[in-house]
């Protein structure tokens, strides 16, 4: 009796340790590679600095479409639209607007 359950408090240490072990690796590679990272980063600076042209650039460099940007960039906690809102810049606010061919009336200040 004492064997088994010592079979069983190491089976399940065993397999602790394998759950943990396999969220690591899934959060690992939930993250962004470095180089995009650094790029993602460039875009968000762009739009807060309201510096149309290093949007532009920082966008080409990354590789990423503008519809790419839109649907996936967070920048602090908010989408590219609402963070352009927020910091006041009507300049980027305008080209993505324009580069996604919305309305400018969606992305007006309120």
């Amino acid at each position: 009796m004492k064997n088994v359950k010592s079979w069983a408090r190491t089976a399940a240490t065993v397999m602790s340790v394998c759950v943990v072990a396999g969220g690591i690796s899934f959060s690992a590679n939930a993250s962004y590679p470095k180089y995009l990272e650094s790029d993602l980063v460039k875009i968000c600076t762009a739009i807060r600095d309201n510096k149309s042209f290093q949007l532009h650039m920082a966008i080409k460099k990354s590789g990423l479409t503008y519809r790419a940007v839109e649907k996936g960039l967070v920048c602090d906690s908010m989408d590219i639209h609402t963070f352009a809102q927020v910091n006041k810049a009507d300049a980027t606010g305008d080209l993505l607007a324009r580069r996604l061919k919305y309305d400018r009336t969606l992305t007006a200040s309120r």
